[in-house]
């Protein structure tokens, strides 16, 4: 543990290198039209608390209502919601239902920046009322200055650098796993990503690669421990993005301030050829568990020799799969249609959001 405490030293004395000075001026939006730079400005509004609606019951803050130590599973929306409804689409619902399905011994909190909740006559949209019924699924409002009390992101969450950055949604997702794997434990999973099997076996302390690249870790799928190496580790990564940050880059304080701090945990340039002994007990999962399909269209095509091939390659090693919403969210799914891998597990282990999402399944 002296080991991780120096490498915890090293990356306090960088954060403290850097200038306080930092003021709104300093970013630049490059190829931002005004209406643009105004978009991100409401934005921050609709993550204001304290919003008190007649009809509505707001969701508890996850602070009020915590979940158990290394229980969680979280999902993080940060977009902006104007009608204070929980709001989740087709896709992410599965997500969360299959997540909830397939480890009924953990609990899925669902966690929202923008202050939203329930109508008070149970009007709920059939999705959200169907994850509603599973014992283990939670929705909580995250207000990101109370959430960072007491962590070391506190002061500088306070200077606001997140609000001014263009990518400020995304930023804010960033932190907001951070710190509820800091504060609590558990696993953090980004909403494009379908599970079939338990997380049961999986180590206390995991990151993964990704088919981007052997040196790349990916920040959609995280675990760490709330105390010892675990949760050494990501201080250690919440100081690698304060001490660093860059609100005009999209992934520099993600993914990549994963990757720098995992090398700097390591000690190695190559991620790929790492062990748990070799980086205070964290695996580097391989990408087949949670990233097996490139390109990522695959698990949406549904030619009987290209679905035979996929669904064989997923039963292997895989425990679910990321399908990069980015880069597929514009591929609609017609239910009559022949079945893909992605309808086939869907309608196994996500059979409310499938059921209940029309007759396409996406939105």
């Amino acid at each position: 543990m002296n080991e991780v405490k120096d490498e915890v030293n090293v990356l306090k004395d960088e954060e403290e290198l850097e200038t306080t000075s930092s003021k709104i001026s300093e970013f630049q939006y490059p190829n931002y039209t005004q209406k643009e730079l105004d978009k991100i400005k409401e934005s921050n509004e609709c993550h204001k608390p304290n919003v008190s609606l007649a009809d509505m019951k707001l969701i508890e803050d996850i602070d009020v209502s915590p979940p158990k130590p290394n229980k969680a599973i979280f999902f993080i929306n940060t977009s902006c919601i104007r009608n204070y409804r929980v709001t989740l689409n087709a896709r992410q619902t599965c997500a969360i239902e299959s997540a909830a399905r397939m480890n009924p011994n953990r609990d899925v909190f669902v966690l929202f920046a923008s202050p939203v909740g329930f109508k008070t006559n149970g009007e709920d949209p059939p999705m959200i009322a169907e994850l509603k019924s599973y014992p283990n699924v939670y929705f909580r409002h995250v207000n990101i200055r109370e959430f960072s009390k007491n962590t070391p992101a506190e002061e500088w969450i306070k200077k606001d650098r997140i609000q001014t950055s263009p990518f400020f949604i995304y930023h804010l997702s960033d932190y907001i796993r951070l710190l509820a794997l800091y504060k609590f434990g558990g696993s953090y999973f980004d909403f494009d990503l379908i599970f079939f099997k338990s997380l049961d076996n999986l180590p206390p302390n995991y990151v993964t690669q990704s088919k981007t690249g052997d040196d790349y870790i990916e920040n959609a799928v995280l675990n760490f421990e709330s105390t010892g190496p675990g949760h050494k580790m990501v201080e250690m990564i919440i100081r690698e993005c304060i001490g660093k940050y860059n609100g005009n880059a999209f992934d520099y304080n993600g993914p990549k301030a994963v990757l720098r701090a995992v090398k700097t945990i390591c000690k190695t340039n190559n991620v790929a050829q790492t062990s748990p002994e070799k980086c205070w007990g964290l695996k580097v999962l391989p990408d087949n568990v949670f990233f097996p399909l490139v390109p990522f269209e695959q698990a949406f095509q549904n030619k009987p020799e290209n679905y035979k091939k996929v669904m064989q390659k997923l039963k292997d090693n895989s425990i679910g799969f990321h399908y990069w919403s980015s880069q597929t969210k514009a591929i609609h799914i017609l239910k009559t249609d022949k079945p893909s891998a992605f309808t086939t597990y869907a309608q196994k282990v996500c059979p409310k959001a499938y059921g209940n999402s029309g007759t396409h399944f996406d939105k």
